[in-house]
C-alpha cells in the first residue's frame, strides 16, 4: 500500500564488508537543542505525509465495530501547478481506495484532472450517500458550491452509509469569508461519519480562523502569500513550524511538487 515507504533500509548483498555506522553526534543541551529535535521530529516529506495523517482510519479497521471509527480533516495548501492535484490522486486517493473506502470529488468547476473518474449529475449525490453500489471513484461539479454540500450533508445520516473520501476542490469556493452552517455541520460530523475530508486551497491565508480550529493538519505546497496573515490562526510552534516551511518551499521551483506536513492537533 506504501510502496513509496518500501525498501528504504536494505542490506548490501555484494560480499563487501560495509564499514559500520557513524555513531549520531550528541544533541547541544539545552532549549535551542530540545526545539530542534523537536521541529526534526516533525519535518516530513511528502511520502510519509498519508500514512501520519489518515493511519487512524487503517488502524481502526481492525476493529469490526463501526462506532470505533475515526476520521481526519486535512488542508492542503498551494499555487496552481503546485502539485495539489497530483499529490491528492496519488497519495490521498489511491489508499483510500486500497482500503475499500469511495471516494467523491466535489467542485465548481470541470476540472479536467478528474475526466477519468465517473461523472456524478448534483442531482445523484443523494443515491450516493445512500447507495453503496457506487464503488467507483466520482467527480461532481455544480456552479453552486452551497448546493453540493448541502445535498452531502441532507443525507449523510442514512444507516450504514459506508467509509468515504470527500475532496472539496478549490475549498475558497465552498468556504468563502465565512463557514456555512451546512459545511460546518459536515466538517463536524465526518468525524462520526466514517468521512474523511479534504479541503485544497490556494494559500493558507484562504482557510478561515474558524476552520483552522477543526482540521488535523495541513499539507503545504509552494504558495504566493504574506505568512504574517496566518499568525493568529494557529499555535506559535505551529507559526514557526509554518513559516520555516513557506521559506523553505520558496527555493524550489513551482514544478518540483515539493511538499510539507505539520499537524494541528
Amino acid at each position: 500500500m506504501f510502496k513509496a515507504l518500501r525498501n528504504i533500509f536494505f542490506d548490501d548483498d555484494d560480499g563487501e564488508v560495509q564499514k559500520p555506522p557513524e555513531k549520531p553526534k550528541t544533541a547541544k543541551k539545552g532549549k535551542f537543542a530540545a526545539k530542534k529535535r523537536r521541529i526534526a521530529q516533525k519535518t516530513t516529506t511528502k511520502r510519509e505525509i498519508f500514512p501520519q495523517v489518515l493511519s487512524v482510519s487503517n488502524q481502526l479497521q481492525k476493529n469490526n465495530k463501526e462506532e470505533l471509527r475515526s476520521t481526519c480533516v486535512l488542508i492542503i495548501a498551494g499555487e496552481r501547478g503546485s502539485g495539489k492535484t497530483t499529490y491528492t490522486r496519488n497519495h490521498i486517493m489511491m489508499p483510500a481506495i486500497e482500503r475499500k473506502s469511495r471516494v467523491l470529488v466535489l467542485s465548481v468547476n470541470d476540472h479536467h484532472h478528474y475526466h477519468d473518474m465517473q461523472a456524478l449529475p448534483p442531482e445523484k449525490l443523494a443515491a450516493w450517500c445512500k447507495d453503496n453500489s457506487f464503488t467507483d471513484p466520482a467527480f461532481c461539479y455544480y456552479e453552486d458550491a452551497n448546493l453540493l454540500v448541502k445535498r452531502v450533508v441532507k443525507n449523510m445520516n442514512c444507516v450504514g452509509m459506508p467509509p468515504a473520501l470527500i475532496i472539496l476542490e478549490d475549498a475558497t469556493m465552498f468556504v468563502g469569508t465565512r463557514l456555512s452552517d451546512d459545511l460546518r455541520t459536515l466538517i463536524l460530523a465526518s468525524k462520526q461519519k466514517n468521512i474523511d475530508l479534504v479541503l485544497q486551497f490556494h494559500s493558507l491565508s484562504q482557510c478561515t480562523l474558524e476552520l483552522f480550529k477543526m482540521i488535523n493538519g495541513v499539507v503545504m505546497f509552494k504558495t504566493k502569500e504574506n505568512m504574517r496573515a496566518n499568525k493568529n490562526r494557529m499555535s506559535p510552534e505551529q507559526f514557526e513550524l509554518c513559516n520555516q516551511y513557506y521559506e523553505e518551499l520558496k527555493k524550489f521551483p513551482i514544478n518540483a511538487y515539493e511538499s510539507r506536513y505539520f499537524s494541528c492537533n
